[in-house]
């Protein structure tokens, strides 16, 4: 776990004209070196960010970037009282927020620039670039027992898909159940949502999210997955600032959690099925191991998958998806 450099973030900034700048002129203003500053464009190296060196005019990056700010982000959040940690680095965001305890605060949220352990649902791993996507969870201490909040990853995604649509890219997103964003067969958007029972009888959610916004490329170690995924700035070509997206998605979640948290799943079925992917679809689940195929029926009242196979209905509450080879 790092905390954000604040010298990192300066960097950054200066960098952020994408103009040459040196060392040595970034240095003034921080009081800093221009071996301390050369530190600094080493760890961005490090982290992945493309940056052009010149001996003589200086540095700057190849591809705007503009980090997670905390004054940004706080200023278009609409709810209190909140926690909001970002940091530059951390394992997993999920993993931070189980460690935490704040009664003051109904909504906790980590943010990170980069994640070194990001998992996905059944154990995978979410390439997490630094300073492109957006690696966020949420915790929210429910007042409900954990068999009465099923379903709340459904809802999540449909936070998301609001807050896309209000980027002006596309009306394509959609939810495959569980808990995947997609568009055009291309997944955009993962959630893993973590439930933890409380001994007065209440509970605490994570809501964990990973978000493609300017990924071009994955990581070398997942190279082979390259058709799988896609990224805003891949369907539009245009480089996004996350912090507006983060405050509107922040927003979208906390609204949609307090409305699931008095209306139930129900109030949300309608919009859910204006958004399913699986719809219509003959599909394969991979539950406990065992492989079902059949035809898709859509979701219950708890958010559960009903799967048509020889003309029964099967309700399966967690497994993988996908749509059956023909």
């Amino acid at each position: 776990m790092k905390k954000f450099n604040q010298n990192l973030f300066k960097v950054v900034n200066m960098l952020s004209d994408e103009k040459y700048i040196s060392g040595t002129e970034m240095g003034k203003p921080l009081g800093l070196s221009r071996t301390a500053v050369w530190k600094i464009i080493k760890v961005l190296i490090n982290y992945g960010i493309d940056i052009i060196s010149d001996n003589k005019l200086g540095y700057k990056l190849n591809q705007k970037l503009i980090l997670l700010d905390r004054n940004a982000i706080g200023q278009k959040i609409n709810y209190n009282p909140i926690k909001l940690d970002i940091f530059e680095s951390i394992d997993s965001t999920n993993e931070f927020l189980k460690t935490t305890y704040h009664q003051d605060y109904q909504n906790h949220i980590c943010l990170s620039e980069h994640q070194s352990g990001g998992n996905a649902r059944l154990n995978r791993s979410w390439d997490s670039p630094f300073g492109q996507n957006l690696y966020l969870s949420i915790k929210y201490h429910f007042k409900k027992d954990i068999s009465a909040i099923s379903g709340l990853s459904l809802i999540s995604g449909l936070s998301i898909i609001r807050t896309l649509s209000h980027l002006n890219t596309s009306n394509k997103f959609k939810i495959k159940w569980p808990n995947d964003i997609y568009y055009e067969d291309k997944k955009i958007s993962g959630i893993l949502t973590e439930v933890i029972g409380e001994s007065y009888g209440g509970c605490i959610a994570i809501i964990g999210i990973g978000l493609n916004v300017n990924m071009m490329k994955l990581s070398n170690e997942n190279a082979n997955n390259t058709n799988s995924w896609t990224s805003l700035k891949q369907i539009s070509g245009v480089n996004f600032d996350r912090n507006e997206i983060c405050a509107s998605l922040i927003n979208n979640i906390i609204r949609d959690i307090e409305k699931f948290n008095i209306m139930g799943l129900e109030h949300f079925l309608n919009e859910w099925n204006e958004h399913d992917y699986l719809a219509g679809k003959k599909i394969t689940v991979t539950s406990h191991e065992k492989i079902i195929e059949g035809k898709y029926g859509g979701i219950d009242a708890q958010g559960n998958l009903l799967l048509k196979v020889d003309g029964n209905i099967i309700t399966l509450y967690s497994g993988d998806t996908s749509i059956a080879s023909i």
